[in-house]
């Protein structure tokens, strides 16, 4: 078994792989690499840890980035087009209709 990768693959533009030669599909991966220069044996580098601060921003992020993106969706479309969050019971419960 030897493990083979495509270092900054000029397709997806990163590191991919690494994939076992003796896997059923290895041969349609070394076709479609073949002629990029990254195409090697070995394994690609390890991604770097984080730093603590990195990943406290990181996960802060992650946690409000969709809160931030619904209030620049509702600042593009204007007060009177702004579906708050808050109201959105509002707009689930429709017994008020009957």
């Amino acid at each position: 078994m030897v493990n083979w990768f495509c270092k900054n693959c000029s397709v997806a533009g990163y590191d991919c792989g690494p994939w076992d030669d003796e896997h059923q599909l290895f041969r349609r991966i070394k076709i479609f690499h073949h002629k990029h220069v990254g195409f090697q044996i070995g394994e690609p580098e390890p991604i770097k840890k984080l730093s603590e601060i990195e990943q406290v921003f990181t996960d802060y992020f992650n946690t409000h980035i969709d809160e931030w993106l619904h209030n620049v969706g509702a600042r593009l479309k204007g007060p009177t087009k702004v579906c708050l969050l808050k109201d959105k019971s509002k707009w689930v419960n429709i017994s008020w209709i009957f």
